[in-house]
């Protein structure tokens, strides 16, 4: 799961890199990550601002 939006997310390696420590820490606080996933993995990102305004609101949930 995490993998496909990463590919699906056209990410740089530092985004890839914050995701999966944004991901680390939610999953320490005891919450499903793939409930916060589940709202991007279908989504098809054109560039890499979408990318960003992604990241960001996974960053806000967090």
């Amino acid at each position: 799961e995490i993998e496909r939006v990463k590919s699906r997310g056209r990410f740089t390696v530092t985004m890839e890199n914050e995701l999966d420590n944004l991901l680390i820490y939610y999953k320490l606080r005891g919450e499903n990550i793939l409930n916060i996933l589940k709202k991007y993995r279908d989504i098809e990102i054109k560039d890499k601002r979408e990318s960003k305004r992604i990241l960001e609101e996974i960053r806000e949930r967090i």
